[in-house]
């Protein structure tokens, strides 16, 4: 369901790209998403990294590290998943946003996207006919 409300959104700004006045309040809202992705990430991975830090001084085997490691490598997962999906999506908002209406160049973007978010949720985005082929991933 979240790969199609992701078409969706991605068909919509295809025909947005069009509309002028559209287009402007789009670029500056993707721009605006950029700057504040981009203040967030270093935030995000320092946290990651102390936590890992605080972990290991904390253990008193190497093995108990490495769980602990792992422990939080799991926990960090579904973040880094859903950081590399809000990537590939405003890759894919931005490419369409350059492409000033050329339709092919829209479309790739879209091809692009559907190949990024299936190499980060291989399992939960349906597979379309000669995906393999399209996004060179194997099934």
């Amino acid at each position: 369901m979240r790969f199609f409300n992701f078409l969706v959104f991605l068909l919509c700004m295809l025909f947005l790209v069009g509309c002028p006045d559209a287009h402007q309040i789009q670029v500056q809202t993707a721009n605006s998403i950029a700057i504040a992705s981009n203040a967030a990430l270093p935030t995000l991975v320092g946290e990651y990294k102390q936590q890992g830090v605080t972990a290991i001084n904390l253990s008193k085997t190497e093995e108990e590290a490495t769980k602990k490691i792992l422990a939080i490598q799991e926990k960090w997962q579904p973040i880094w998943k859903a950081w590399e999906t809000l990537r590939v999506a405003h890759s894919a908002w931005a490419d369409v946003l350059e492409s000033n209406g050329d339709w092919l160049a829209s479309l790739l973007a879209l091809k692009n996207a559907y190949c990024g978010l299936l190499l980060v949720w291989p399992k939960e985005i349906p597979a379309i006919p000669m995906a393999s082929v399209v996004c060179g991933v194997p099934k």
